[in-house]
């Protein structure tokens, strides 16, 4: 697929993917199911999925959308990734002080469904999780995020099925797997 153009449909959807027709996502030519969004002279990284629809529209969800800055109805090029490396280790911060406040308490709750929301992340890219319905944390990929002369790093690290979180000063670290990193 080269640099196909869609028009964004915002859906309610609690995750970080792209929405393509069953008729596109063949196209793609890529066992990751990874696309680039090109979107206003900037690029953005999601794993996609099937929906039934055959129009050529992309959905995604709109929390995450917003996050990217892409509005419904926004003219957005879309092209399949190859050969995407899998992610050993990546720094990321909070995108607000609301954001780390919402982490430090509900971490339990994004530990666990992390893994069902997010496949794909890449440096400066807004990551979104949710930890209820209607509530979620935004976070940036390959960043540090300073409080009060405090830097919170969050470490994700993968290790075979196990999924660890553990919150702390300067050294936070975040335990998971399947995830791809593009950099």
């Amino acid at each position: 697929m080269q640099h196909e153009r869609f028009v964004v449909k915002y859906v309610t959807a609690n995750n970080c993917f792209a929405y393509l027709s069953v008729t596109w996502l063949r196209r793609l030519e890529t066992k990751e199911n990874a696309i680039e969004i090109s979107h206003n002279g900037r690029k953005y990284y999601l794993s996609c999925v099937a929906r039934i629809n055959n129009d050529e529209t992309l959905c995604i969800g709109a929390t995450f959308a917003r996050s990217l800055n892409i509005q419904e109805g926004d003219e957005v090029f879309v092209s399949s990734m190859k050969n995407v490396p899998s992610l050993k280790s990546i720094n990321i911060a909070p995108r607000t002080a609301s954001d780390r406040e919402l982490l430090e308490l509900q971490i339990d709750k994004v530990q666990s469904n992390l893994l069902n929301q997010v496949r794909i992340v890449a440096r400066g890219q807004p990551i979104v999780a949710w930890i209820s319905k209607f509530s979620s944390v935004t976070f940036i990929a390959g960043k540090l995020f300073i409080l009060y002369n405090v830097i919170y790093s969050y470490l994700f690290r993968i290790y075979s099925n196990e999924i660890m979180l553990l919150l702390s000063y300067v050294n936070a670290r975040l335990f998971f797997c399947n995830i791809i990193l593009i950099f």
